[in-house]
């Protein structure tokens, strides 16, 4: 419950969870989904260590698109995919829950923050969902690219 509390307090203050800054992307999406209420099956092989700004970025899509999921969806499992390949970070956040018409959501401004967060990066988030077959969230960064301002 501490742990909860404090990353919490973290991130309305937009700090970084200690567990991200410590030991990375894999570890706090593993630390998310130890505290979440619906089952969440990690796929993080070869996602080792990178910049800080850019697993923060991905961590907080990711953590959008889980909350989402417990929130919205109606879900009983989501599965989370990291992957490092040919020069792009991509991941994948994709659950069992009711599914959405996306034209009727309006994209909302969770959506617009996912986009916003990778845009910085030259990264792209895309959202796949229709009723009754749940929602999963695409997106990929390229590891070489300068930030934009």
């Amino acid at each position: 419950m501490d742990d909860a509390v404090e990353t919490l307090g973290a991130l309305a203050l937009g700090i970084y969870p200690p567990v991200l800054e410590e030991h990375g992307l894999a570890a706090a999406l593993g630390a998310q989904a130890r505290l979440g209420t619906v089952a969440v099956v990690l796929d993080t092989a070869g996602s080792d260590r990178l910049p800080i700004d850019l697993e923060a970025a991905v961590y907080f899509v990711c953590l959008e698109a889980l909350q989402n999921a417990a929130k919205y969806a109606n879900a009983s499992r989501v599965q989370v995919r990291l992957r490092k390949e040919g020069g792009t970070l991509s991941f994948e956040v994709g659950d069992d829950g009711d599914g959405f018409v996306q034209s009727a959501n309006g994209g909302g401004t969770g959506l617009a923050g996912m986009r916003d967060r990778l845009a910085v990066f030259g990264g792209v988030v895309e959202i796949d969902s229709a009723p009754g077959r749940g929602t999963t969230v695409r997106g990929s960064v390229p590891l070489r690219v300068e930030v934009s301002a």
